[in-house]
């Protein structure tokens, strides 16, 4: 059974601090973002840490050449045998099945390391299953977004396009109109805007079309800069995997006619060999070997930015990280461990402090996953998003336009309500996160939504060193968690092309969030033509100026066999803070250093 060690970083007990030092609109040192070797002098694992461990493995009978460093040094690889991994662990391995869908998971009560070990290791995986994970939670189905396609539209030209269809369809313009965003920008060649995609890309010909009948001053011919890791391979021709490219070509046709003559990076990432094999061999349901993988290769790109090479690797030994990172897939947070979870969030952390804006789409199901099987001991706790859910992102929500704007009711953000489809079982997800307690930045904001309204479920005061409070008297939420989404933007009926097919129904929170991190490009445009930085870690600056967001106030997210949450004034657990106005957002952004 392969196993993984990840070992504990250097001084992340002042990770927050440090990065609220930059990134905070009081602080003296706002803006003031960190170097790639800055960031890595500071977290590397100590030479202890390594020395150790590695020590204790090779005295309890792992060879040395069984062992493997990998993702800048950060973990420690080998295969072992059940038998092994229980001495090594005093502890024995069960095969944990679940309610509903009787596949397997792997996994131990506890496991038990040495002591001088213990500020050394975060975690071991396989390891101590969630402790949320092991009744019913989601059925079936797959993290990544699968819908029957629409009938294909007749091919209109650029010119067909008028504000009073963007009820019907969304097409460019109407973000432009709806988000009071111009249609030129200043070009500046090291403003870095990208998009994450998990061994998946556009296709090419649907993008030409995409140009030729919707966003005609883009060239037929623009390509994205392709940034590959781990082998990932690059192949824009029409493909069978239809999914796969509805995902790519909507993140791609939603910004690319938003910064435009900027060009795009997509980042494709797979685990390496190693990893997958890891993955495909461990006992876990389908839809969590899917989140695995997928915070394995976000995690191998996160660390390639700090000018490391990640395991195993075969592409370029270093990139430049972008200013922002659009990244489209949701999981849900049980589908990893909450160790797994702390550190892939710290990666998040570190590049917030090389001036990086991750945004991350909090998915389509509500507070549930598919189907209505939610997590907790009687199956009744909301399932927050996975990803999403850590404190270092801007997580992103959906709307939609509630009516079609017509002559005495023309196109506005008044009109945006909180995203609910029900024949396709969209609703915005959003909630409260049992891995992750509310940040400073966004406590007080929290307590004014509490006061304000009332929650009509019970709920529970999780700590972490305390599993059993989770669901604790009925809880249907963790009122201490960090709150999602932070914002909201469009993201429903957009016009697209899928497969050769002109369709009006581009729709998720995969949608909106490429929409919103393209706000933030343009943001970054107008402060580096000035001659200032990229605004990095965005979420304290907008917890702290409200007022720069559009508030929604209707609609709400269903699931787990509830009404869910509704949109009210200010945040709320639906559409966060609101939807963009860029030049209300560029206007504050532009006054700061």
């Amino acid at each position: 059974m392969p196993v993984r060690i990840g070992l504990s970083g250097s001084n992340l007990e002042r990770g927050y601090e440090y990065l609220m030092d930059v990134a905070d609109p009081a602080s003296p040192n706002y803006g003031r973002h960190w170097t790639p070797e800055e960031v890595s002098q500071t977290f590397a694992p100590s030479k202890a840490a390594l020395n150790n461990t590695t020590t204790w493995l090779q005295d309890s009978g792992i060879a040395s050449n069984r062992i493997a460093q990998a993702g800048n040094g950060g973990y420690l690889t080998f295969d072992a045998t059940i038998d092994e991994l229980e001495r090594l662990l005093k502890t024995e391995y069960y095969l944990y099945q679940h309610s509903q869908t009787e596949q397997s998971v792997a996994a131990c009560d506890q496991y038990l390391i040495p002591s001088d070990l213990k500020d050394h290791v975060d975690f071991i995986s396989p390891g101590v299953g969630s402790p949320i994970s092991s009744v019913a939670r989601r059925a079936s189905g797959s993290n990544l977004r699968k819908r029957d396609l629409p009938p294909c539209l007749p091919a209109p030209g650029p010119s067909n396009f008028t504000l009073d269809q963007c009820w019907q369809g969304v097409f460019p313009g109407c973000l432009n109109a709806l988000y009071d965003i111009p249609q030129s920008t200043p070009f500046v060649s090291s403003n870095v805007f990208g998009i994450f995609e998990f061994n998946g890309s556009y296709i090419q010909t649907d993008m030409d079309q995409f140009f030729q009948q919707v966003a005609s001053d883009i060239p037929v011919g623009t390509v994205a800069n392709n940034v590959l890791l781990n082998g990932a391979p690059i192949d824009t021709k029409l493909s069978d995997n239809t999914d796969v490219a509805e995902e790519s070509n909507l993140d791609f046709q939603l910004a690319w006619p938003l910064v435009y003559p900027q060009n795009i990076s997509l980042y494709d990432v797979i685990p390496t060999r190693a990893q997958a094999a890891s993955i495909l061999q461990s006992n876990t349901t389908d839809d969590e070997k899917i989140s695995i993988a997928i915070n394995v290769a976000l995690e191998d790109l996160f660390s390639s930015f700090d000018g490391s090479q990640p395991d195993n690797s075969t592409d370029t030994s270093s990139y430049v990280a972008p200013n922002v990172l659009s990244i489209s897939y949701a999981t849900f947070e049980t589908e990893v461990s909450e160790a797994v979870s702390q550190r892939f969030c710290n990666e998040v952390l570190m590049l917030g402090l090389q001036g990086t804006t991750v945004v991350v789409s909090t998915g389509d199901t509500g507070m549930s996953p598919k189907n209505n099987v939610c997590a907790g001991p009687n199956g009744t706790v909301f399932e927050p998003s996975g990803i999403a859910s850590c404190p270092y992102i801007l997580s992103v929500g959906a709307t939609m336009l509630s009516s079609p704007p017509n002559s005495s009711f023309p196109l506005s953000t008044s009109q945006e309500v909180a995203a609910f489809d029900a024949p396709t079982n969209f609703t915005s997800s959003g909630g409260f996160s049992n891995y992750f307690p509310a940040p400073s930045y966004q406590q007080d904001t929290l307590s004014k939504y509490f006061y304000n309204n009332p929650s009509p479920y019970p709920t529970y005061d999780y700590n972490s060193s305390d599993h059993a409070s989770i669901g604790a008297n009925g809880g249907r939420f963790n009122r201490l968690g960090r709150g999602i989404p932070d914002v909201s933007a469009l993201g429903f009926n957009y016009i697209g092309v899928v497969d050769g097919c002109l369709i009006n129904k581009g729709a998720g929170t995969s949608a909106s969030t490429p929409v919103f991190a393209t706000v933030i490009h343009r943001i970054n445009n107008e402060r580096m033509a000035a001659g200032k930085g990229p605004v990095g870690f965005i979420n304290p600056v907008l917890y702290a100026n409200p007022q720069v967001l559009n508030d929604v106030v209707e609609g709400r997210n269903v699931g787990c066999e509830s009404d869910g949450f509704e949109a009210v004034s200010g945040w709320d657990p639906v559409t966060g803070l609101g939807t963009p106005n860029f030049e209300r957002m560029r206007a504050l952004f532009m006054e700061l250093p």
